[in-house]
C-alpha cells in the first residue's frame, strides 16, 4: 500500500453518524477532497435557500481543506460540482462565481465540470464541490500548463479546459456548445456525443496526448434511461477508444444546462513526459456484469501507481 495522509481538519463539520472517510487524503503528489457543501458544526445548513451563499461556504471549506493539506487553491487541477437549479443562477454565472469563490491562483486554472441534479446529500443543500490537487512531495508547486480551443465555449477565470501536470491530463466538463454558445445538433444526443469525443481528443492532443491515453471517462447525459436511447450515443462515443478502453462512469441526468445540451463530459489521460505511451493492465473481474450492448470500456485500469474504476 502506497503511503498516505488522511486529513480533516478539527474546525470541519463531521457527519452524523460518524463516518469512516477523511475530508481530503494525500497519496504521492496527489491530494483527493471528499465533496464540500455549506454545512456549520452542528449540520446546520448555512445560507438556506441561497445558492451563491452556498457555492461560497462550500468553497471556502474546500480551501480550508486544501490548507490542512499543506496545499493551495492554486494546486487544483480538476473540480466537480454539483447543483440544484433554482432560477437565480444560470450554469454560466455558477461557474464564475465558484472562480470568484476561489481567489487569485496566480497560474493556469484547474479544469471544472459542473453538473446539474435534482437534489444533494441532504435537504436544504444545494451545492456540492469536490476537487483533485497535485503538488510536490516536497512542499514545491507543480510545473502546469493549460491549453483551449477557441471554435469552442469558452470558460471564466481562472478555469482551464485541459490542464497538464507532469504525466496527468484533465480536462473541463466539454459539451456541445460553439464560441458563440450555440449547442450543436440540439435534441441530437449521438450528433452532440460525436462532437465532444472530437473536442476531447483536440483538447489532449494541444498538450501531447490524445483521447487512446484516457484512463477515466466520465459521461453526464440527458436520457431517459432505457436500453433503446442508450445504446446508439453509447456506441458513438465507444467508437472513438481503442480495445480496451477506459474505466467510464455514466449518470443519466433528467436535464442539463444551459437548455439544449445533451451531455457533459470529462476525462482524466495519463501520458509519459518524453512522449512515450504509458502502460496499463485492465481488471474485469468474473461473472461481472456487462453492457447491452459491446463497449471497450473496463471496469478497473491500472496505470503507473494509480488505479481507476469504472
Amino acid at each position: 500500500v502506497l503511503p498516505r495522509t488522511h486529513i480533516n481538519p478539527p474546525s470541519h463539520w463531521v457527519t452524523e453518524p460518524k463516518l469512516p472517510y477523511s475530508q481530503a487524503v494525500r497519496c504521492g503528489e496527489l491530494i483527493f477532497t471528499t465533496g464540500q457543501v455549506a454545512l456549520d458544526t452542528n449540520l446546520t445548513v448555512i445560507a438556506a435557500t441561497d445558492l451563491r451563499g452556498q457555492i461560497h461556504a462550500a468553497v471556502d471549506d474546500l480551501c480550508g481543506v486544501l490548507d490542512a493539506a499543506d496545499t493551495k487553491p492554486a494546486d487544483l487541477v480538476q473540480l466537480r460540482a454539483f447543483y440544484i437549479p433554482t432560477n437565480t443562477l444560470t450554469s454560466d454565472e455558477i461557474m464564475e462565481w465558484i472562480g470568484q469563490c476561489l481567489g487569485f491562483l496566480g497560474a493556469a486554472g484547474p479544469a471544472i465540470t459542473l453538473v446539474p441534479v435534482e437534489m444533494l446529500m441532504s435537504p436544504g443543500v444545494l451545492f456540492e464541490i469536490e476537487g483533485i490537487a497535485m503538488r510536490g512531495q516536497g512542499g514545491q508547486s507543480l510545473d502546469r500548463t493549460a491549453a483551449s480551443d477557441p471554435h469552442w465555449y469558452g470558460l471564466p477565470s481562472p478555469f482551464s479546459h485541459v490542464l497538464r501536470v507532469g504525466q496527468m491530463l484533465f480536462t473541463s466538463g466539454i459539451t456541445a456548445r460553439n464560441r458563440a454558445g450555440m449547442v450543436l445538433s440540439p435534441g441530437d444526443l449521438t450528433g452532440q456525443s460525436h462532437a465532444v469525443l472530437q473536442r476531447l481528443d483536440g483538447l489532449l492532443r494541444q498538450l501531447g496526448g490524445d483521447i487512446r491515453d484516457v484512463v477515466k471517462t466520465n459521461v453526464f447525459n440527458v436520457e431517459r434511461g432505457n436500453a433503446q436511447d442508450w445504446s446508439a450515443p453509447a456506441l458513438a462515443r465507444a467508437s472513438y477508444y481503442p480495445e480496451p478502453g477506459p474505466a467510464a462512469t455514466g449518470i443519466s441526468l433528467r436535464t442539463a444546462e444551459p437548455r439544449d445540451v445533451m451531455i457533459i463530459n470529462d476525462v482524466i489521460a495519463m501520458r509519459c513526459e518524453d512522449g512515450q505511451r504509458m502502460a496499463r493492465s485492465y481488471v474485469w473481474p468474473d461473472n461481472h456484469w456487462d453492457w447491452p450492448v459491446h463497449l471497450p470500456y473496463r471496469h478497473g485500469i491500472r496505470c503507473g501507481d494509480l488505479v481507476f474504476l469504472g
